[in-house]
């Protein structure tokens, strides 16, 4: 093992621990691995999600779609956020959609091309960026109402 190398049980371990939903897919857009964070995120087992198209994670409206854009990010992979400034959602096996944020890396394995898709459920940060939204629209109209009060 070389400097800066991380024996395979403890990259396994790691990827299984990671804080966030990792799914990786093939160049088909086929999953080949899922954590533990990315079952619980999505309510699968990971033998029911392998060799599975990465479309069964997301709402039945935007799949079409979303193989469109998976085969333009297939033609210059890059590092990236996916849909900066959409609303992305994923959806868990029950069919409930649930809000997410989606960060790419391309991995070249040969001459194999594969996509980890780091997955984090932002639900509770965009129900609190509504209740601070709602503040604020009261406050403002509070302010509305004491100013005419004065007038």
């Amino acid at each position: 093992m070389s400097a800066g190398e991380l024996p395979s049980d403890v990259a396994r371990t790691v990827l299984e621990h990671a804080p966030d939903g990792l799914v990786m897919v093939d160049a088909d857009g086929r999953i080949v691995l899922v954590n533990s964070q990315a079952e619980a995120l999505f309510g699968y087992d990971r033998s029911e999600l392998l060799l599975q198209p990465v479309e069964v994670l997301l709402p039945e409206g935007v799949r079409e779609s979303h193989e469109h854009d998976r085969a333009n990010y297939t033609d210059a992979p890059s590092v990236r956020p996916m849909g900066v400034a959409q609303n992305l959602r994923g959806r868990r096996r029950d069919g409930v959609t649930f809000p997410i944020e989606v960060s790419l890396s391309p991995i070249r394995a040969g001459d194999r091309l594969l996509v980890l898709a780091a997955v984090r459920d932002v639900s509770e940060r965009r129900e609190a960026e509504e209740q601070l939204a709602e503040a604020r629209r009261r406050a403002l109209l509070l302010e509305d109402r004491e100013r005419v009060g004065r007038d």
